[in-house]
């Protein structure tokens, strides 16, 4: 049996500690790829999900800026009704002194304002002296400058129609039965 001996020197691998810088190399790349593809995988989600929030968060800004524009218009409004509330001539709180000014059995036909400084009531009176309480009661109220007692008919059912024209100061009519209609509200 042939023994082998073999004489010729073994030589290392020369490219054994480049192949194996190599391929560490490799994998680290691999690695960071790795990280970096799941790292902006990660990004994205959270970019997705603040842009949606961002979205809903526009939806509640624009919500809230209507409700305070609302808010504010109405506001905006009730002031400038306030505004003209006191500045506007009162007729109904005027008609209500005139009616209160009146007998049971006296009654107010018509009511006309022509201008803020002058009205015409027309009523029925049971008797002459009840259409000169009427006129007594009419004067003594401070808004009232004159009161002047136009026509007076006597009517079938023996009752008396006047027509009374009363003058006003303007200013006081709007101060005082202003005052008047807040103080019965």
């Amino acid at each position: 049996m042939p023994v082998e001996i073999n004489f010729i020197e073994k030589k290392e691998n020369k490219y054994a500690s480049s192949l194996f810088v190599v391929s560490m190399f490799i994998l680290m790349m691999i690695l960071v790829a790795s990280i970096v593809f799941i790292q902006r995988q990660d990004l994205t989600t959270k970019i997705e999900t603040n842009k949606e929030k961002l979205a809903q968060w526009e939806t509640e800004l624009l919500q809230l800026q209507a409700d305070t524009a609302d808010e504010q218009l109405l506001e905006k409004i009730e002031q400038e009704m306030s505004i003209v509330q006191q500045e506007a001539f009162p007729v109904y709180p005027l008609y209500r002194q005139n009616i209160n000014q009146l007998t049971k059995k006296d009654r107010l036909l018509a009511y006309k304002i022509t201008d803020q400084s002058e009205a015409i009531l027309i009523g029925e009176f049971t008797t002459l002296s009840a259409v000169a309480n009427y006129a007594e009661k009419l004067a003594e109220q401070q808004y009232i400058i004159d009161i002047e007692l136009t026509e007076i008919n006597k009517d079938s059912d023996s009752h008396f129609e006047a027509v009374v024209t009363v003058q006003l100061d303007s200013a006081l009519v709007i101060e005082e039965l202003n005052e008047y209609a807040q103080s019965t509200n």
